[in-house]
């Protein structure tokens, strides 16, 4: 969990997460920049890709943590609802 004054990881676009579970079932090994998962990795990505999820409709009311800076020019969070809702599990 983040804390308050935590910062939210980035991303670029080029890592991600790849585990063998069987070898490694706690997931404390990320395989993803091994070079010989690469053709596996790959395949992954382009049946991801070739297949999204659904959108789902409505989209569910969750609030997603969203960085701003504070007076003092330090990252601080606020909470961003999801489009159309006010609160909470409204």
């Amino acid at each position: 969990m983040w804390e308050f004054g935590s910062r939210h990881p980035r991303y670029s676009g080029g890592e991600g997460e790849l585990y063998d579970l069987r070898e490694d079932p706690f997931a404390r090994v990320n395989l993803w920049e091994d070079p010989s998962r690469r053709e596996e990795r790959d395949a992954l990505l382009e049946e991801l890709w070739a297949h999204p999820p659904p959108i789902r409709q409505p989209p569910l009311p969750v609030a997603t943590p969203t960085e701003a800076p504070d007076a003092s020019g330090s990252s601080a969070w606020r909470v961003a609802l999801a489009p159309g809702t006010s609160r909470l599990g409204e």
